[in-house]
């Protein structure tokens, strides 16, 4: 059964209004980390588009509730190559973000990061997508992608490219099947929810 949610006006302005929140919240931290100057214009755009992404991973703790609880740690594992460029380690400083203790995971394998509460998919994987979410299937893994069609194809985030807001789709169904429950307030902010 296919289900497609669109947000309602309320709900896109209320999605444009976090994003600018997000990205004045990040304009901070990264101007507190020191980083602005040559250096943070000669990444360009790639570097604002991952900054972006990792503040909005960061966010989704607080809105998903794992079947175990969290724990003391929440663990985000990145598979295969890293795009992010430090960008999670920049905004956790002191290992810390809105009061919980945050550890970054790097690996090539899916199997090294069964103990992670969310694992980021790169597009550098798009190859492999359908292996590596069977890989994780049941460890009830929040996976968050950037490839066309990740939710589809059984992840539980997919970041949608283009536009000059960060937008994403839920696959809810896949949620549910890896034993999380996705808070309403996240699913409104949305741009498709679903269950494939």
């Amino acid at each position: 059964m296919r289900l497609l949610i669109k947000p309602k006006p309320f709900h896109r302005r209320l999605c444009l209004a976090v994003g600018t929140a997000i990205r004045v919240l990040l304009l901070g931290v990264v101007w507190r980390a020191g980083l602005t100057g040559p250096s943070m214009h000669a990444q360009g755009v790639a570097a604002s588009e991952y900054d972006l992404k990792a503040a909005c991973v960061l966010n989704f703790i607080q809105w998903v509730k794992w079947p175990s609880g969290q724990g003391a740690t929440v663990t985000i594992g990145i598979l295969g190559d890293d795009p992010f460029g430090g960008a999670f380690e920049k905004i956790v400083q002191g290992g810390m973000f809105n009061g919980r203790k945050v550890a970054i995971k790097r690996s090539r394998r899916p199997d090294d990061l069964k103990g992670c509460q969310i694992v980021f998919v790169p597009g550098s994987e798009r190859g492999n997508i359908g292996g590596i979410l069977a890989g994780l299937a049941g460890a009830n893994i929040l996976t968050v992608g950037e490839n066309d069609g990740f939710v589809k194809q059984g992840g539980v985030v997919g970041f949608i490219s283009g536009g000059e807001r960060m937008r994403f789709e839920i696959n809810n169904g896949a949620a549910q099947r890896n034993g999380l429950e996705i808070s309403s307030r996240l699913l409104n902010l949305a741009t498709k929810v679903g269950s494939w």
